[in-house]
């Protein structure tokens, strides 16, 4: 059935079945879903900056935006043309993208250990930071993760050892995986780089089998990226343009040296959750006075197995961090988010506390409510600390921003000059975004007063509607809010501006929120 070294152990009585046992992952993956979907949206009142950026952009379908390739602003246009342009709708994609991701981990684990070693990879895969707590942060990063995981488990596939040629479903399957993980975000392209990688040192291009599997996955990704390299070919300067900047900005006068030692650190912390889950399953069976056997004789596959994984967890890191200190790129903590999806996998195959077969009931029951007990905790956390908290911490952060009152202050100001519906609003992605989606599903946001970077909003839609101008004060630095030559020259040709105040949060020495707003009439010259 597999080719894992679990094979060779006997299955306890007291276990599922099978098939009961992967309708319980399935189960488990609802169950994540529909927690962090609920505390996020249940709880918080203004979204993070990137999902807020999401729902702008999912205006229109383009074949590219100004920084990133389409696919997740397709996937939430598509979403919140079903469900309404609504926070949560946000929240339940991001997750819904990692819970995709573990589905595949799933699959990819049935082909190298047991079931009950692939229940566990699953559950301790939703202890990675990545894949639940910063999930629900909707943006290229946290979509990524469901094509790659779904890349590496059909890499698996047609790179095994075996007598039968990869399946026509597995070659089509990894072309269109490879084509969407690069449609959401460039950097697929070290995990890319690490597939070839085994690839050459597996040997597994000598096969003619393979090498054709491969050729008709490359045609596949090729179709579906041909309109898109057609339009980063037509807009350089937007896209790859971003990209280019993102490796060689840097701030707060750090060097990039330590820089790279704080996202090595972060790295760890996120994925600290899972180590303690192994930790406390290690603990717990030593508790039982069962001391784990080594691991079993490899079976046929297990070492290719073995080799897999060990490439697909370790050269991606490798490559970024190396070409980060060689290159001084200045990396941002999230760029590493999809690569731990093999993490859980390699630890179930390595350390045998996590050989499942041998486990008591008892082990099961701790190991199970460990890990619903630590999504609980996190998902709770996460929506009362950035809610409800927030909204009394002394401080001001983007999760305690008033939006809500502040678009309802500014829709008044608005039909005081203006007989019209406010349609459009221009300003800084995540403010104007913000105040956007608590105005309405019909305000749209021109960004930074630039229609390069907004191909939503129609050429005569300022001609014809007006657009209500925003420029926030930074509380931390309250003086005029720093130039934006397109949004002053917006602000110069206004027939009314003023400025909004109101306090950030509820506690009672809270910041003000100090906005400046300027109304553009509609056939303003």
């Amino acid at each position: 059935m597999t080719d894992g070294t679990a094979l060779t152990l006997p299955t306890p009585p007291h276990l599922p079945p099978s098939a009961r046992l992967a309708r319980q992952v399935g189960l488990a993956l609802l169950g994540l879903v529909l927690l962090w979907t609920l505390a996020m949206g249940l709880l918080h009142t203004t979204p993070p900056w990137d999902n807020v950026e999401e729902l702008v952009w999912s205006g229109s379908f383009e074949w590219g935006y100004y920084k990133h390739p389409p696919l997740p602003t397709w996937l939430l246009g598509v979403l919140t043309r079903l469900l309404g342009r609504q926070a949560w709708v946000t929240y339940a994609a991001g997750i819904g993208c990692a819970a995709l991701a573990l589905y595949f981990v799933w699959r990819w684990a049935l082909d190298i250990v047991s079931p009950q070693r692939a229940a566990v990879a699953v559950l301790l895969g939703t202890a990675v930071a990545y894949h639940s707590l910063r999930a629900v942060i909707y943006n290229h990063n946290s979509v990524q993760l469901a094509p790659l995981a779904a890349y590496w488990w059909l890499l698996y596939r047609v790179l095994r050892p075996q007598a039968q040629a990869p399946r026509l479903w597995e070659s089509l399957g990894l072309g269109l995986a490879v084509g969407l993980a690069v449609l959401t975000k460039y950097s697929a392209v070290f995990q890319l780089l690490a597939g070839l990688g085994v690839l050459v040192y597996s040997q597994a291009w000598r096969r003619a089998q393979v090498r054709q599997a491969l050729l008709l996955a490359a045609l596949v990704a090729a179709v579906l990226l041909a309109p898109h390299l057609w339009w980063v070919w037509q807009h350089p300067e937007q896209s790859l343009g971003y990209a280019r900047h993102s490796m060689h900005k840097f701030g707060n006068g750090r060097s990039p040296e330590l820089k790279l030692v704080q996202v090595m650190l972060v790295q760890l912390v996120r994925v600290l959750p899972l180590l303690a889950l192994w930790g406390l399953v290690a603990w717990w069976r030593r508790r039982e006075a069962r001391p784990e056997m080594a691991t079993p004789p490899a079976r046929d596959g297990a070492d290719f197995a073995s080799l897999f994984l060990s490439w697909a967890l370790w050269a991606p890191l490798a490559l970024l961090f190396g070409l980060s200190a060689l290159m001084r790129w200045p990396l941002s903590s999230s760029w590493p988010t999809t690569f731990f999806l093999p993490l859980s996998l390699w630890l179930v195959m390595h350390r045998p506390a996590l050989a499942a077969e041998r486990w008591t009931a008892r082990t099961w029951r701790v190991f199970v409510a460990a890990a619903v007990a630590l999504q609980l905790v996190a998902a709770l956390g996460q929506g009362v600390g950035g809610g409800w908290l927030a909204q009394r911490a002394r401080h001001a952060h983007r999760a305690s921003f008033p939006a809500p009152q502040v678009a309802e202050q500014l829709q008044a100001i608005w039909q005081q000059h203006s007989s019209r519906p406010l349609t459009l609003i221009a300003g800084e992605t995540w403010l104007s975004g913000a105040v956007a989606l608590a105005t309405g599903p019909q305000v749209q946001v021109l960004i930074d007063g630039n229609p390069a970077y907004s191909p939503w909003v129609g050429a005569d839609a300022l001609h014809e509607d007006g657009v209500l101008v925003l420029k926030l004060e930074d509380p931390r630095q309250p003086l005029e809010p720093a130039a934006d030559p397109m949004l002053d020259a917006l602000m110069a040709r206004a027939s009314a501006r003023g400025l909004l105040t109101l306090p950030w949060t509820q506690h009672r020495s809270a910041p003000q929120v100090r906005l400046h707003w300027a109304i553009v009439p509609p056939h303003a010259p």
